[in-house]
Order: structure tokens, then sequence, then C-alpha cells
């Protein structure tokens, strides 16, 4: 059970350092927000090296790009081969984006010689507003390897046009 997460930029390699140290059930090596575009190639190569030498410790995840990115099938290619103990899926839009990745990973665990289904994934499923909408047909669709779901307020309030709660001056919806 997964009771801590600890969220690592992939491109600091002092953070990197420290996540092992930090006590969480899992770390995970974000290739998302907390990287900028331009870092997001050498942040796939410092995951995957990170992967690579650290097999001890807590299980290590990847928060990959969504979907919409076009960065996606990238970070996949790039980090597969390492075998992170799971992929974090951000942005969905609903049941068919997790079918989608799975497929994606069955097909790359194949081609790297894996147990199919060996690779999991945690979908975030309230960053969009129509996945938070459709979260009831994620829940009847059969993903296997689906372990869990997570939630994401502050992507889901930037979509409503709510702003950034996190952000002094970030507006706020008052009723």
């Amino acid at each position: 059970m997964l009771r801590s997460m600890l969220f690592v930029p992939a491109d600091s390699e002092r953070k990197l350092v420290k996540a092992e140290s930090a006590g969480a059930d899992a770390v995970i090596l974000d290739l998302e927000d907390s990287v900028l575009p331009e870092h997001k190639p050498a942040a796939r190569v410092m995951a995957c090296d990170y992967m690579h030498c650290h097999k001890a410790g807590p299980p290590l995840w990847v928060r990959i790009n969504d979907l919409a990115s076009g960065e996606l099938l990238r970070d996949l290619a790039a980090v597969v081969p390492a075998r992170p103990a799971g992929i974090i899926l951000p942005k969905i839009r609903g049941p068919e984006d997790v079918t989608r990745v799975a497929n994606y990973l069955e097909m790359l665990e194949t081609v790297h010689g894996f147990v199919a289904g060996c690779i999991g994934v945690l979908a975030l499923v309230t960053e969009t507003p129509s996945a938070v909408l459709r979260m009831g047909e994620l829940v009847q669709t059969l993903v296997p390897r689906l372990t869990g779901v997570g939630w994401g307020a502050e992507d889901l309030s930037s979509a409503l046009g709510a702003g950034d709660p996190t952000v002094p001056g970030g507006r706020c919806m008052r009723m």
C-alpha cells in the first residue's frame, strides 16, 4: 500500500540524490509539470539512469506527460526499458485514455521481454472536467494494470478557469 509518494523532477540531480532517503513509500520521477519543455529529453535520460542505478529502496514510478502533450510516447519509449513499478497518467479525459496507455505499455513490455502487465498505472482522474464526469465509466472499464486512481486538484481548478489556488493572487470562486 502506498501511503506517501514523493514527486521529484527527473531533471534535478540534486533532488534525485535526496529522494531515496526521504522515507516515502514510493518515489515518482516526474517528467510532466515540474520539467520545462526544453529539459524533457534530458529528464527522460536522467530518469532511466536513476532507475537503473537504484534497484533497492522504495518503488520507482514515473509521471509521464498526458496524451494531448505529444510527449507521452517519447516518455514511455524512454522509461519502459528501465522497468518502473508503474506509470502515473495525468490529465486523462476518460477510460479510453487509460486503455490506450495500457495497450502502449503491453506492446513495450513485449518488445523488452517483460511479463505483460508488470508495469502498473495510476490514473489521475480529477485533472480534467471530462474525467470527473466520466469516473463511473472508468471504474466499470476492465484494465487489469490500473492499480489506482489519484486526485489532481490544481489542474482541475485551472481547467475550470478558477486559477491556481497555490499562487498568491490566484483567482478563486466566490459564492
